[in-house]
């Protein structure tokens, strides 16, 4: 049994925008940016609904987080912000969110 499942996590579920989510994430993320020369990407599967159903507030904090941990350790190049389908079915999808980046670690 979970931690969600023991009631610890309450999951608020609600209609929200994929491409919006990922847009506003990535202008927050270029504006925390500062000096360092850093371009900021996503990368959003085609084949994903704009509108989902799930707890957007979550899924951004958590995408936020990784974000922010990618600026931190990359002095220059690329973060790529990736979301792809793994799986669909009539009643759910399966997503899969990652961060990557290209370049220059800091010392």
């Amino acid at each position: 049994m979970s931690k969600l499942e023991k009631g610890r996590m309450e999951i608020i579920e609600s209609e929200y925008d994929i491409r919006k989510t990922i847009s506003d994430i990535l202008f927050l993320i270029e504006n925390k940016v500062g000096g360092k020369d850093i371009s900021i990407f996503s990368e959003i599967d085609d084949s994903i609904h704009s509108l989902l159903i799930g707890d957007a507030l979550r899924i951004r904090q958590i995408l936020i987080n990784l974000m922010n941990n990618a600026v931190k350790f990359t002095d220059k190049g690329s973060i790529t912000l990736s979301v792809s389908l793994n799986q669909e079915t009539e009643e759910s999808f399966n997503l899969t969110f990652s961060v990557s980046d290209k370049g220059a670690k800091p010392i």
